[in-house]
């Protein structure tokens, strides 16, 4: 478990666990935390209570998150389940290290946490505490329980800083074995570098005044004479940058990036995998009711890098990992002197 955070003593810890309920009654997806339970408990641990409400709080930017990323209800559902879940463990073992840290005696000194507030105002309101404090109001907070998350925020920081692994202790042939077993990591997939010219297949006509006007009726759509303009250029060898350049409509930025073939539409994606380096495609119909021209800058192979290239990063997660498993036990080890029930 990673901790996203925000006395050692004997602890009784009970744990109720909100369901997702749906439209359908289904459990594995639709609306999170339905609200009969807003105001029920989540979590006891010794005197401290965290609501569903505290927990729905913190969860919403996250919920919102898994929501553009879901493609039905239940795999929101589920996903959602899953960090709640996690929320709620993260909660129980915050409150298991301010209760440690608090029953062996320690406090944060008062200076310390003046500071860290004077910093949050001169960050967030520029220095201004008129604004702070109206802030403060309009959520429905005392300075005195700001100081206290602020208070909360630096024992949980402290207790987990702990843990420090230096890189320096991390041997040649760890390095390798990590490098070994983790190679898909470190591939860099394949990617082209395109130009693009994009336009709409139709117009509106308008009036040639000096033509028939039963010939050409002003508001009728026609084919995008540009279209055929951009074919003729190419076809006469003009640069493709030049042409996307000249086009008001056109679209060339793609040049300057790498991309993935799949971050393209399927119609251009086909063409792409057909083309060879420094060549143009011809007029491509896409599905939207528009016309597109590719150019091929470059086409770059799936590559591995180096060991040398990564070691540095190698050594950045070996460290993290041994940090982690290090906070892992300390969390278990506190969370075993507790009782724990879940009811799912």
């Amino acid at each position: 478990m990673k901790f996203q955070w925000r006395r050692t003593v004997a602890v009784s810890v009970s744990i109720v666990i909100p369901f997702i309920v749906s439209a359908d009654g289904d459990d594995g997806g639709g609306k999170f935390l339905n609200e009969h339970y807003l105001n029920g408990v989540a979590a006891v641990v010794n005197e401290q209570v965290i609501t569903v409400g505290e927990l729905r709080q913190e969860i919403a930017p996250i919920l919102a998150r898994i929501e553009s990323e879901s493609h039905t209800e239940r795999e929101f559902g589920k996903k959602a389940t899953a960090a709640f879940q996690n929320l709620l463990d993260d909660n129980i073992a915050r409150a298991l290290i301010i209760q440690d840290f608090e029953s062996s005696g320690m406090k944060v000194p008062e200076v310390q946490k003046e500071f860290q507030i004077d910093e949050f105002i001169r960050n967030r309101f520029g220095g201004d505490r008129v604004l702070f404090t109206q802030q403060l109001r309009a959520y429905g907070k005392s300075l005195q329980q700001f100081k206290r998350e602020i208070e909360e925020s630096l024992i949980v920081g402290w207790a987990l800083n702990r843990f420090h692994h230096a890189r320096e202790c991390v041997s040649p042939r760890q390095i390798l074995e990590y490098y070994d077993g983790n190679r898909s990591n470190f591939v860099i997939p394949s990617a082209i570098r395109l130009g693009l010219i994009y336009l709409p297949e139709s117009v509106i006509a308008t009036s040639d005044l000096e033509s028939d006007t039963t010939e050409q009726e002003s508001g009728k759509m026609v084919e995008n004479p540009e279209i055929a303009q951009v074919t003729a250029h190419l076809n006469a060898g003009e640069p493709f940058a030049t042409l996307a350049k000249s086009l008001d409509m056109a679209t060339s930025s793609l040049a300057d990036e790498w991309l993935s073939p799949d971050d393209l539409r399927e119609e251009l994606k086909a063409v792409v995998e057909r083309m060879q380096v420094g060549t143009c495609s011809g007029k491509i119909h896409l599905s939207n009711g528009s016309v597109a021209f590719l150019y091929l800058y470059e086409r770059r192979a799936e590559m591995l890098q180096s060991i040398e290239q990564v070691q540095s990063s190698i050594e950045n997660d070996i460290v993290q990992l041994r940090r982690d498993a290090d906070q892992n036990r300390w969390i278990n080890d506190l969370r075993a002197k507790a009782y724990v029930e879940t009811h799912s």
